[in-house]
């Protein structure tokens, strides 16, 4: 099968009914197979062709556990990132506005000036 962001459910499901599944490696298969029409007919012929000749470059798949650990990790770090650039929205707001604060806004005392902005007041 290709490999794509959906083919884990489907790579687990075809293994539990004993099929032997070889995940293709996307990059090394285009270049073998570089096509100028790109559909899934034709996409799938190449993959049994290459599969017939055992050309099929393969993508290494970890075992199920070691799949989820790495899921909870890529997730920590989107999550961080989503983090950061709100953090950054707020320091550039802060700046705006001409808060004044020493450092982080993100400490004990910094949370405190933070909540003191609900009283205020923008002069128009």
């Amino acid at each position: 099968m290709g490999s794509t962001g959906f083919n884990e459910p489907i790579y687990d499901a075809m293994e539990s009914k004993g099929f032997k599944v070889i995940l293709a490696n996307p990059l090394k298969v285009r270049l073998i197979a570089e096509s100028r029409i790109k559909n899934d007919r034709i996409g799938s012929e190449m993959l049994a062709k290459l599969l017939k000749n055992n050309w099929v470059p393969e993508s290494y798949v970890p075992v199920k556990n070691i799949r989820g650990i790495r899921r909870i990790i890529r997730t920590r770090i989107s999550l961080k990132r989503v983090l950061k650039g709100l953090k950054n929205r707020i320091y550039i707001e802060l700046k705006r506005l001409k808060v004044e604060y020493d450092g982080n806004i993100f400490t004990f005392n910094g949370r405190y000036i933070l909540k003191s902005l609900n009283n205020f007041r923008i002069n128009k």
